[in-house]
């Protein structure tokens, strides 16, 4: 099925005495054809059918400054350098390196709560001791942890 083109110019009235070749011709009618896509085919939603006979309507495909700020899109800005990539590894091997020096209990506490995401109150009613005392035991141990590092 041939579709109906909007922009039928007829380019050998538009330019009477003047000999139009064939190609020419493909070429001016190719145009009008982009020119249809981009002002009427761009802008229209569709009405998609999907596989169980409902409707779902498909955006327009053209996009807008809002539509692009509004989408959560990975731009180059937001991807790390090489350089700031080898900054963090190297700061998670000095932060491993100085769990490591802690003690075993400490170490036990400090991979609950940020490793495995446990909950202080978990760890306490598993250890059958009260809540402010793992807030107080992990505040003493990334105290701890913060001297290590800048040692």
């Amino acid at each position: 099925m041939k579709r109906k083109l909007h922009y039928r110019t007829d380019y050998t009235s538009m330019y009477p005495g003047v000999e139009i070749s064939s190609e020419v011709l493909g070429v001016l009618k190719k145009s009008d054809r982009c020119l249809e896509y981009q002002e009427r085919d761009l802008k229209r939603e569709r009405v998609h059918k999907t596989t169980d006979g409902a409707k779902k309507v498909l955006p327009a495909r053209e996009d807008s400054l809002d539509r692009l700020l509004a989408a959560d899109w990975d731009f180059a800005a937001d991807i790390q350098t090489p350089e700031q990539t080898a900054c963090e590894e190297a700061d998670k091997e000095e932060l491993w390196r100085c769990i490591a020096l802690l003690e075993k209990d400490e170490q036990v506490l400090i991979q609950a709560l940020y490793m495995d995401g446990s909950k202080e109150h978990e760890i306490a009613k598993t250890l059958g001791i009260s809540q402010q005392a793992i807030s107080k035991r992990r505040m003493k141990i990334v105290k701890k942890l913060k001297n290590l590092i800048n040692i």
